[in-house]
């Protein structure tokens, strides 16, 4: 993997992205490419996407097995499920650690929103099913990322969709530049993601972030 290649430039495929209010923050680009294609693969596959951020940790004292094993099982199951009610499903996960004893991942989901737009049914079975990998209760485990520092609702579960066909003239220029306002807003979020900080000491040969396939 390329983590030589970063960036604090304040958009990046013409989206903008999070590099702090005096560009002090940098980004390694190839998380920011996988999670623009991702992106743009189900935004012009679907008129209707729904986006979701979660944020993912391990319970107090557990000890995980030492690479991405367990995240990598939720997100195969999640796919698995998707797969069997015919949602089609995509995402991006990427590890840190501070201080911590244990790494936490940050998230991103994108799914078909005319089977599911329901964040918080979807992050429910991400919460049941995590608790299914790591053999435990996982209520607050994942973080539905839908409150401020302030405990402020910022709401989650975006919904991207692109004009609808019959929209003509001013309505059609209406739902272009709210498509283009949500879609700049989804992936200004997501470039968290991407953050140079906190991945630095992953340790050697193991991954540090992991995306759904394409194709």
């Amino acid at each position: 993997m390329n983590y030589q290649s970063t960036t604090n430039e304040s958009q990046f495929q013409g989206l903008m992205i999070n590099n702090g209010r005096q560009e002090q923050f940098f980004c390694y680009d190839i998380i920011l490419q996988k999670i623009h294609e991702r992106i743009q693969l189900m935004t012009e596959r679907y008129s209707r996407v729904m986006f979701v951020r979660l944020d993912i940790r391990f319970p107090r004292g557990y000890q995980p097995q030492g690479g991405n094993e367990e995240v990598s099982h939720l997100f195969k199951m999640m796919k698995e499920n998707a797969r069997a009610r015919k949602i089609t499903f995509h995402f991006v996960w990427v590890r840190e650690q501070g201080g911590s004893d244990n790494p936490h991942y940050h998230a991103i989901v994108l799914l078909d929103a005319s089977r599911a737009s329901n964040y918080i049914e979807f992050l429910t079975e991400v919460t049941r099913v995590w608790g299914h990998v790591l053999g435990c209760h996982a209520v607050g485990l994942i973080d539905r990322c839908d409150v401020d520092s302030f405990g402020n609702y910022t709401g989650n579960g975006v919904i991207l969709q692109r004009p609808v066909r019959r929209a003509v003239g001013e309505e059609r220029s209406t739902q272009e530049q709210e498509f283009w306002v949500r879609l700049n807003w989804c992936y200004e979020w997501a470039s968290y993601l991407a953050k140079v900080n906190q991945k630095e000491d992953t340790p050697y040969r193991v991954r540090r972030f992991g995306a759904s396939k394409i194709g």
